[in-house]
């Protein structure tokens, strides 16, 4: 095995364990919060909980992956690295001040109204995860070292939730579980950043920072389509139902999201390998490989779920079944759309049409919300329909896009 394919598995392997991590404290933190919580509250967290996921696309603005693509480009090049993620941090800041701005918007909603303090925590505890440089480490194909950073992070977030979330009185202590991580997150991070990468801060020029913004911009509408897939179900949802549905409906999904982040390690790996090697063969069987792993996964939960839902979070998230059960889908087409996506497409030098893909899918779903908000026809099972059919888009899309690869015969 060559050695840049020996570090591409190496990659995964800390990609795959800080996302086992990142499974396995989930089903630890979402039972406990529902068990410690009124059922109400826990339906206010998940709400604001997606709402900070448009404040994360903001502040990230694309560039954990255009950041990256230029920093794995760039790899040889220790002086333009840094001018490259100082432009980030500087654009990041301006980025960050907009937030606050529409910190005092979103004040008008009701439940916002009635929590802005546990929202205003939990804006800083996500502004703060943003700026740490992952990227950084992507691009340099230095997996190991933030995944090391993240494992000790979620470690000391479980330890927090546990120490201060005891009881329904203390649901507004749940943002120091993310914040003071977050914390020395970012100290640990830029220390690593300075001794492993060499990175230093340096005062770029105006067009070097124009650079990076116009770079990351396409990446950023791509992210604001991707969110609107994902987090706007929550967001409609939340109009029509009360707080206990949206909690079961929460339940069901953020148990889908968990499941389908296990397969990000490969795809994350994978981007800064093919922009490097464009090793097409080991793609194509990979992307066919996992259509057949997620299928028997899907099965699988198909069966224990009920036991699932039942142990880890109680009698009453019970009709959480039939919602996890119907998004199965999601699951089987997730690796496949990851792999076909930004590693296939940017390799291809198609990096605009895996951007395009994303926001085709957003467009189509916000669409289809709309129509079914209009004829009042918005309840979980048309939602989930609509998401798979939103799903199933883009796979088909990148597909086309990555047909010369896919369907080229191998001999």
């Amino acid at each position: 095995m060559n050695t840049r394919l020996k570090r591409l598995f190496e990659n995964i392997k800390w990609l795959f364990l800080l996302q086992v991590c990142s499974y396995i404290f989930p089903i630890i933190s979402f039972p406990y919060l529902a068990q410690k919580i009124e059922i109400s509250q826990y339906g206010i967290y998940v709400y604001i909980l997606t709402i900070m996921g448009y404040y994360q696309v903001l502040l990230d603005f694309g560039f954990t992956l255009s950041g990256t693509q230029r920093c794995a480009e760039n790899k040889h090049n220790k002086e333009k690295v840094s001018t490259i993620c100082s432009s980030i941090i500087i654009i990041k800041f301006a980025l960050a001040f907009i937030g606050i701005v529409f910190l005092y918007v979103l004040k008008n909603l009701s439940i916002i109204e009635e929590q802005f303090n546990f929202f205003v925590l939990m804006y800083v505890a996500f502004c703060i995860n943003d700026f740490l440089p992952d990227y950084l480490f992507r691009g340099m194909e230095s997996m190991s070292v933030f995944a090391k950073r993240n494992l000790l992070t979620k470690i000391l977030f479980m330890l927090i939730l546990i120490s201060f979330i005891k009881k329904e009185e203390d649901f507004c202590y749940i943002p120091l579980a993310y914040l003071i991580p977050n914390i020395v997150a970012f100290f640990i991070s830029w220390y690593l950043a300075k001794k492993y990468m060499f990175f230093s801060f340096v005062i770029p020029k105006l067009e070097e920072i124009y650079e990076e913004f116009k770079c990351s911009l396409f990446y950023f509408f791509s992210r604001v389509a991707n969110l609107f897939t994902s987090s706007i179900n929550i967001i409609v949802l939340g109009i029509i139902y009360n707080n206990s549905e949206i909690a079961i409906f929460g339940v069901a999904s953020k148990m889908i999201d968990v499941i389908r982040s296990l397969f990000t390690p490969v795809s994350d790996a994978f981007f800064p390998y093919m922009l490097t090697n464009k090793n097409f063969r080991l793609l194509k069987k990979s992307v066919f490989i996992s259509f057949f792993i997620s299928s028997l996964i899907a099965g699988v939960l198909f069966l224990i779920i009920p036991y699932i839902i039942k142990i880890f979070f109680g009698n009453e998230y019970l009709e959480a079944v039939y919602i996890f059960r119907l998004m199965l889908p999601l699951i089987i087409i997730a690796l496949p759309i990851y792999l076909l996506g930004y590693p296939t497409l940017c390799a291809l030098k198609k990096d605009k049409w895996a951007n395009i893909s994303v926001i085709v899918e957003g467009v189509f779903q916000t669409t289809g919300l709309l129509l079914l908000f209009i004829y009042n026809m918005i309840t979980f099972t048309n939602v989930i329909f609509l998401t798979i059919c939103s799903e199933v888009l883009i796979l088909s899309m990148r597909s086309f896009l990555a047909r010369e690869i896919l369907f080229k015969n191998d001999r």
